[in-house]
């Protein structure tokens, strides 16, 4: 079953035209194949979308298999590789989807989530727009819409958008934290071979296994190359997906050779071009050409490079998540206050780690007990979209 529909969605992928206006041809086609994959490979059946979508630990938890059962296994490569074409060609309408996101199929199918992926940030891929959600005002003059929070409030617009955009600072956070035997996975093969090349040795002389992933705790994800920083231009995701594409049909059609010539054939035009990652975010990467990085920088890269979600996690990033991380206890005091930042020893103790960072961010010198009087004592919601705004 996986292979035929690996097989339709190919084919699909490679005969359905393109459009300009960023309409959908084919909207059935596209919908029907991510919600059978999501049938097919999807963990939950009574997944319910409207919460899912702004669930803080959605992509980090991919990190450490967090919730992942014992017979969980991520769908097959060209399953994934297939549903993600159909987003990235905007072939996907939610309301034949069941409502599904990109990155809702990625967490509920156990798919591999990065934060080099240029899907996850593009929010038109990952949930509904206003008018597509039916958001409103009903007649009691409450705010209307499909998701929902914490609370069990509607959320939409540019609150909806903060809301998602703190998962990808959780995924980032989690990204750049040290390797821990619970993260191996999500490390590129380089370093996977690294570091068991390591504690093979480690083992035969009897070094210590603590001490051996100690030692593996300071390796960095950049000191090997990552095959999955692609570049971001849209023609150049479009061009690999097409690629990736004939190659599979051709060894289809003939398996016993036909992969051999498809390879050589790509050699001959050139393999894919090293990436380079933006210095202003360390995110967003881009063919080491100039065309590819104005096409990228004029796509709106411009705007949005060095601010939250895009850059390097910082202090005031890690201070925040720390904070709405207190929210929850908060719930129980009886005026609402409470989180890691009640005290103005601990305020400095977590500010303190993070001296010596680049402080030209007007949040990076939020650090004292002006920090929870500018949020106020506030829901979840209200804390990320007011820390998103500023």
């Amino acid at each position: 079953a996986a292979r035929v529909l690996a097989t339709v969605g190919q084919d699909a992928l490679r005969r359905l035209p393109d459009v300009d206006d960023g309409s959908c041809p084919c909207p059935a086609l596209g919908s029907e194949a991510v919600a059978a994959a999501h049938d097919a490979f999807g963990r939950r059946t009574d997944l319910d979308v409207r919460t899912a979508c702004i669930e803080p630990g959605r992509y980090s938890r991919w990190m450490t298999r967090e919730g992942a059962g014992v017979g969980d296994v991520p769908p097959p490569l060209e399953i994934a590789e297939v549903v993600r074409g159909f987003y990235l060609r905007n072939l996907v309408d939610f309301r034949y989807a069941k409502a599904m996101g990109y990155g809702d199929w990625l967490v509920e199918c156990g798919a591999p989530s990065h934060p080099h992926d240029m899907l996850v940030y593009d929010h038109a891929a990952n949930f509904m727009d206003d008018e597509l959600a039916e958001a409103g005002d009903g007649d009691d003059g409450q705010e209307r819409g499909f998701y929902i929070d914490e609370d069990n409030l509607f959320i939409n617009g540019r609150r909806l958008a903060a809301r998602y955009d703190y998962t990808l600072l959780k995924l980032k956070m989690a990204w750049n934290s040290p390797w821990t035997p619970e993260s191996h996975l999500s490390f590129q093969p380089q370093f996977r071979e690294a570091a068991s090349t390591l504690a093979l040795c480690a083992q035969r002389v009897g070094v210590p296994q603590e001490l051996m992933r100690q030692v593996v705790a300071f390796f960095h994800r950049d000191w090997w190359l990552d095959a999955r920083k692609e570049c971001w231009n849209e023609d150049c995701q479009m061009r690999a997906l097409y690629s990736s594409l004939t190659k599979r049909s051709i060894l289809r059609s003939n398996p016993n050779g036909g992969g051999r010539r498809a390879s050589g054939r790509a050699a001959k035009k050139g393999a894919s071009p090293p990436t380079v990652l933006c210095k202003g975010c360390e995110t967003v990467a881009f063919c080491n050409n100039k065309t590819c990085r104005k096409d990228i920088w004029q796509d709106g890269h411009k705007r949005y490079c060095g601010s939250c979600p895009f850059r390097l996690p910082r202090k005031a990033e890690r201070i925040f998540c720390d904070y709405v991380d207190g929210l929850d206890d908060a719930v129980t005091n009886e005026n609402g206050s409470g989180g890691p930042l009640d005290t103005d020893d601990e305020q400095e103790s977590v500010a303190s780690e993070g001296e010596g960072e680049d402080d030209n961010v007007s949040w990076e010198s939020v650090d004292s007990a002006d920090f929870e009087e500018e949020l106020g004592p506030a829901s979840k919601t209200d804390a990320i979209y007011s820390f998103f705004e500023k």
